[in-house]
């Protein structure tokens, strides 16, 4: 994580299948410090699984320091409660974990989809796709923001906490 000093990052016990000795164990520890990473329900981080298109999107606008993670706050919630699909992929359910990432995404110009309309969250994301959506997301000004009136508050999902707005 650049930017990150993870030479104090804790090694042990962070997740079953993450050994204390492998070479990015202290990145994923401070990944998860951070609120980057959260790993799978069964508690399982599988650091060997490739990464689909939703984790990405979530790990890329987390990490970077220049996304106020409020305008995502906004997102998640507008998508939750409002149910007003401001993501615009018809593959993208609103109640979906990761709908927030995508909807900023979106409305930041971070991403357009695929060609056919979807975002295809499962499917993994490729070198092109991500080095777009890496220089689009650290080259966006730290005021992108998606228009709407907020409140804070929270909700739980598959990969960890996620705040809410109305």
């Amino acid at each position: 994580l650049y930017g990150y000093d993870v030479s104090n990052a804790r090694t042990s016990n962070l997740f079953p299948d993450v050994s204390a000795n492998e070479w990015y164990t202290a990145y994923i520890s401070k990944a998860r410090d951070l609120g980057i990473v959260a790993g799978y329900p069964d508690g399982n981080f599988r650091p060997h699984q490739p990464v689909n298109r939703a984790e990405a999107m979530k790990m890329i606008l987390l990490a970077a320091k220049n996304i106020d993670r409020t305008n995502i706050i906004t997102a998640a919630t507008r998508e939750r409660e409002d149910f007003d699909n401001i993501a615009g992929f018809v593959d993208v359910p609103e109640s979906a974990w990761y709908s927030a990432y995508v909807s900023y995404a979106r409305s930041a110009g971070i991403i357009n989809g695929k060609t056919n309309g979807n975002f295809a969250a499962g499917d993994s994301m490729t070198r092109a796709e991500m080095t777009k959506v890496i220089f689009l997301t650290y080259t966006k000004p730290s005021t992108s923001t998606i228009p709407q009136n907020c409140t804070t508050g929270t909700g739980s999902t598959m990969s960890g906490t996620l705040l809410g707005c109305k």
